[in-house]
């Protein structure tokens, strides 16, 4: 058997039966739940440029002295107003959000206003897309620079650019005034660190009736699981774990590593059931500084496979297959199944069993995380191609904090979603 701990006799409560149904029923039947967005080459680069020219033209327009002084007390008081939620000024890990619009919000302006036939607009939109990554990783780099420029020992994080154009670093508190001086800089906030959290549950007692009285299972509907990631070797999301008890271990062995397949080799009911996925993290990352593990900076790599059992829980109560009493996969029909069948079953399928999932890893073995924030963005373009159009369409954190704020950048990345 697979190497991860799991329940048997999954129980489900009749109120996460029924929040996930919900959506899965409405995006089968509406569409896409997850906003996109884009503009041509040449458009998007105007901001850019209308930009640098109005600040050239302020520039000239400081001829003495006591303006000099006035505006750069204003842009003290501006550079304040920028950091925002912070509880101590000490080196920690930040979110700055940068000037302009994600990358999805541009792609769905080009896809709206573009002419052309649908592919022509949709290779605009992607050539956009492409083009607006660049604007942001440069501007990234520049406000990295200028950080390291006031603390050597600045460290870069992350960059995201579909949902919100921004940078997750540790830098100390002196970093942190200097970078929110700068124009291209909207807001600095703190970024609140997020452990996998979990919460009893009831049998499950209408999951079975909404499959019966609605015949949505899911299917078409893609679900990003944010958590510890996927053992995708277990026979409840098709893979042979209950057959081959060194699947586990076999995979375990290359999930750092940035060239093995892992989607490619999985048999197809698993391939059916994983569309894809990405570890942001890497075995290794540790952000707790009390933890003697502590590794805040992140080794990503393509591999989702998870060293907790946590995410693969959650996965398994949001779409798994289910397990036969004899550990092999479920695969027969959802909506004759009743109570006694699911009593027999070793793992009850979960509430959508014909979702798709992308597992979204962003723990390491040990500790907290702070890299919610790429895996949001990454559900806008789960394959990273600058085509928007496959964003994910329901996206799950079974995650907590011991505190948080309104001001917790990951409030303003899910708006943007």
């Amino acid at each position: 058997m697979p190497a991860t701990p799991r329940t048997s006799k999954r129980a489900l409560t009749a109120f996460a039966a029924t929040v996930l149904l919900a959506p899965i029923v409405a995006a089968a039947n509406a569409g896409a739940a997850v906003g996109t967005t884009a503009t041509s080459r040449h458009a998007a680069a105007q901001p850019a440029k209308k930009a640098a020219h109005a600040r050239a033209g302020r520039v000239g327009q400081v001829v003495n002295k006591t303006h000099l002084l006035s505006t750069g007390k204003a842009a003290g008081h501006a550079a304040e107003s920028k950091l925002v939620g912070f509880r101590h000024h000490g080196r920690q890990a930040i979110f700055v959000q940068l000037r302009g619009e994600g990358a999805a919000e541009i792609s769905r302006h080009v896809l709206s206003r573009a002419s052309g036939t649908a592919h022509e607009r949709r290779a605009t939109a992607q050539s956009a897309v492409l083009d607006r990554r660049d604007v942001v990783q440069a501007s990234a780099s520049s406000v990295l620079a200028a950080a390291k420029r006031v603390d050597g020992k600045t460290q870069r994080i992350f960059v995201v650019s579909n949902a919100l154009p921004g940078i997750g670093m540790i830098a100390d508190s002196a970093a942190l005034k200097a970078i929110a001086r700068r124009t291209d800089v909207v807001k600095v906030s703190p970024i609140v660190p997020k452990t996998a959290a979990d919460a009893g549950s009831e049998p499950l007692i209408r999951a079975v009736n909404a499959w019966q009285n609605t015949h949505a299972f899911g299917a078409g509907v893609t679900v990003g699981v944010i958590d510890t990631g996927l053992d995708y070797t277990h026979a409840d999301f098709g893979g042979v774990g209950h057959t081959d008890p060194t699947a586990f271990k076999t995979a375990q062995a290359k999930s750092d590593s940035q060239f093995y397949d892992w989607h490619a080799n999985l048999p197809a009911l698993a391939k059916a059931k994983i569309g894809g996925g990405f570890d942001f993290a890497g075995d290794a990352y540790d952000p707790t500084d009390t933890d003697p593990t502590f590794d805040p900076i992140p080794t990503p790599n393509p591999n989702p496979l998870g060293c907790a059992s946590h995410g693969t829980h959650v996965a398994g109560i949001i779409a798994g297959y289910g397990e036969n009493a004899d550990g092999s996969t479920y695969t027969g029909s959802y909506d004759t199944l009743d109570a006694n069948d699911l009593a027999d079953m070793e793992l009850t399928p979960g509430v959508a069993p014909e979702a798709t999932l992308y597992p979204l890893k962003v723990f390491g073995c040990n500790g907290g995380t702070d890299l919610v924030i790429p895996a949001l963005d990454a559900a806008l373009d789960p394959n990273d191609d600058g085509n928007t159009s496959d964003h994910l369409d329901i996206v799950n954190m079974s995650l907590g904090s011991d505190y948080s704020t309104p001001d917790d950048p990951e409030n303003a990345v899910v708006n943007q979603l």
